[in-house]
């Protein structure tokens, strides 16, 4: 059987993380071991997580790491890798949840295709409820990546630990949008993603989560643009205009005029006749002047006639 080694990092979200650990234990496929790490830096809070997890099931494999000094959710996985003996590691985080079937169906992917790596569609959640299914592209190559995040969140992945060790895990220095330097890197390394079109991942939207939070998801994104600056311009300008015309939007939901502004202009000069570009800034130049954000509008509209 395929034996996956799950990662769950956590930080500050203890109530979340029994719904995560549970939905785990819930799994149909039962060949795993669990690796909880915490990243908090209060003791207090170690010992709500040290609580949490001597309370599950003890017929599970189960490890908790500590992570020294709070060092960051890409720090966290790591440890869980260099620690994980599966072949295969499935990340989960701590405000996401599993379907019971989602090992199942990524370990039979797998045996069929011998990928290295399988990723699913997700139902993403806001205040309890569904708002959206969200489904990805089938085929990936590195010029989709490059243009924007196709893949998303580590909670709908898992990656042949090796495939991992050969490009060193996750990006320590990258504080926001690291797993998609790390899809970027695995894709330009050649591995090979499967994709279940299904969603078999619960994805809890907040707030509070770091690619909401405008310095630090700027951060991030702009680490990502700079340290594959050398791929981008190996693409060529189309693929140039589509990664920028995608910073714009992250942006300009973040509310960053200056960023939305800038990333609109690059757009444009690598490609002119990017047309979606003229739209975004006809939203953007409206909600300057009006205070009014027109997407959000049609949001709240479509939830009404849903």
């Amino acid at each position: 059987m395929i034996k996956f080694s799950v990662i769950v990092p956590t930080y500050k979200r203890d109530e979340k993380l029994e719904r995560a650990l549970e939905s785990i234990i819930s799994q149909t496929y039962t060949d795993f071991e669990l690796i909880v790490v915490d990243d908090n830096p209060e003791q207090e809070d170690k010992e709500k997580v040290k609580e949490i997890v001597e309370s599950l099931d003890k017929d599970i494999d189960l490890e908790r790491h500590i992570n020294d000094n709070a060092q960051g959710v890409s720090s966290a996985r790591n440890l869980g890798i260099q620690n994980a003996s599966g072949k295969y590691i499935a990340f989960l985080d701590d405000d996401d949840e599993w379907k019971p079937e989602k090992l199942e169906k990524e370990a039979e992917d797998f045996k069929q295709n011998n990928y290295d790596a399988v990723y699913s569609a997700i139902e993403a959640y806001r205040d309890g409820e569904v708002q959206d299914i969200v489904r990805k592209e089938e085929k990936l190559g590195l010029e989709q990546i490059l243009e924007r995040d196709k893949i998303g969140s580590p909670s709908k992945v898992s990656v042949k630990k090796e495939v991992l060790e050969e490009i060193n895990g996750f990006d320590e220095d990258i504080p926001s949008g690291e797993d998609w330097d790390l899809w970027i890197r695995l894709i330009e390394n050649e591995a090979e993603f499967g994709y279940i079109n299904e969603p078999l991942v619960r994805y809890h939207q907040s707030d509070d989560s770091k690619s909401s939070q405008v310095d630090v998801a700027t951060e991030g994104r702009e680490k990502i643009t700079e340290k594959h600056s050398d791929l981008l311009e190996k693409a060529g300008s189309k693929v140039k205009a589509r990664h920028h015309l995608n910073r714009a939007k992250k942006q300009y939901t973040l509310r960053d005029n200056r960023g939305t502004e800038k990333h609109l202009s690059k757009t444009i000069r690598n490609n002119s006749l990017e047309l979606e570009a003229y739209a975004l800034f006809v939203l953007y130049l409206f909600r300057r002047l009006t205070g009014k954000d027109l997407i959000n509008i049609a949001v709240k509209v479509k939830r009404v006639f849903k």
